[in-house]
């Protein structure tokens, strides 16, 4: 009988030493880290961070969301939906942004708008030669003014109702509001959003607070300025589509405080341009990289959670030449090249079989975590680009001006 238990107990052991073998070994560290999740959900269940609760709609105080485990690997910090609402909040709404080229804007009236997480802006010269933006949100009817992407006037009409603003952003048209007691068209022009150029480039702020953070770029300026970029051209723009997560494109982060400040050099584009060709961050959502005969801006933006468009503009300072137009060719092969290694890389950390391609990004997550925290203390969602509207003493002529102090919230 012993001998029979010997036999019985030494198979068991080499059935489990092989099965152990042939175990992939991903397969085994997946099994790891998600061991480690959950413990480390269950060590800070047993510690607690306090008992005051918010009630905030997005219920983001749960400890297994993905911006409070100790890895990023988590499948949600990838493609939740409700995540990608708090960094709307949290990174979109309060940072400076990437928009455009002053070389975009010729005359007097010229505008772009653009579509950053869902927010629309207009980008506009001014008669003045000064750059603006504004939401792109009529004060009627709260409609979009213009649905082009980009034009050229010095008068910005809403086709809903007739309500008409200059380069300025001042109404000074609205129909049949100008005999009503009271109408003040001085608080009823558009929402100017905080606008900075530096070296030609473009940034804005969409931050409504007084409080907000001043746009430093530092390094990137720098930079640029070897670059010639205030003679810079636009030579084409075009967009790729991709379905994967914004994040994914964005770098390493993790010992960079400000990523405004720094160099980049971990997205895999443009291995075959020339011999030392520098790129630089500009924000959390844009790369500029130097090219053969100028630079490249690559500005990553989400639609949703896993969905992210690339929006891609080649400059230069000479005239187009054949040169410059195999230049672009090779560009966007490169960018088209890079668009499907990060589709695939989507892929892979939804299977979660990809440990290797995570990107760690503690600076982003320590952003997205205090505002959280800051949502969960004042018990409800804070929405940092959100404008209040103003009272019109006769506002009951028309429901439209009734806003009684309500929020406008995207």
């Amino acid at each position: 009988m012993e001998v029979f238990l010997d036999w019985v107990l030494t198979s068991t052991f080499a059935v489990l030493l092989a099965a152990a073998i042939l175990l992939n070994w991903q397969g085994l560290k997946r099994i790891f880290n998600n061991y480690r999740i959950d413990l480390h959900t269950q060590l800070e269940g047993l510690v607690g961070r306090g008992s005051k609760e918010g009630a905030t709609s997005t219920q983001l105080r749960n400890r297994k969301d993905p911006i409070f485990q100790p890895s990023p690997s988590f499948k949600s910090w990838w493609s939740d939906e409700e995540l990608f609402q708090l960094e709307r909040r949290a990174i979109f709404s309060k940072t400076w942004l990437f928009m455009s080229h002053t070389s975009r804007f010729q005359k007097a009236g010229d505008y772009r708008t653009f579509d950053v997480a869902g927010f629309s802006i207009i980008v506009i010269l001014g008669k003045d030669r000064k750059i603006r933006t504004f939401q792109n949100v009529c004060r009627h009817r709260a409609y979009q003014v213009t649905k082009k992407e980009y034009g050229s006037s010095t008068v910005l009409g809403c086709r809903y109702h007739g309500w008409s603003y200059d380069t300025t952003g001042k109404l000074i048209k609205a129909p049949e509001f100008e005999s009503v007691p009271d109408f003040d068209k001085s608080i009823n022009g558009l929402w100017e959003v905080q606008t900075e150029v530096k070296s030609g480039m473009i940034f804005i702020n969409l931050d409504a607070g007084k409080n907000s953070a001043k746009l430093d770029l530092r390094n990137p300026e720098r930079i640029w300025k070897t670059w010639l970029s205030d003679s810079l051209r636009c030579v084409d723009e075009w967009k790729i589509e991709g379905h994967f997560n914004w994040k994914l494109a964005v770098g390493d982060f993790s010992d960079i405080q400000n990523p405004t400040n720094g160099t980049q050099s971990s997205l895999l584009l443009f291995n075959r341009s020339k011999k030392g060709a520098k790129s630089v961050r500009g924000g959390w959502t844009t790369v500029f990289r130097q090219t053969e005969s100028g630079l490249v801006t690559l500005r990553y933006l989400p639609r949703s959670a896993t969905e992210t468009v690339i929006e891609c503009c080649f400059y230069n300072t000479s005239v187009a030449n054949k040169d410059v137009s195999l230049e672009l060719k090779s560009l966007k092969e490169a960018i088209h090249w890079e668009a499907k290694q990060l589709q695939y890389k989507q892929q892979n950390v939804l299977r979660d079989v990809s440990d290797e391609l995570i990107i760690q990004q503690r600076d982003l997550r320590a952003m997205l975590k205090a505002h959280a925290e800051t949502e969960r203390l004042q018990g409800e969602e804070i929405h940092p680009a959100a404008r209040r509207q103003n009272v019109t003493a006769e506002g009951n002529a028309d429901d439209a001006c009734k806003f009684g102090g309500d929020v406008q919230r995207y």
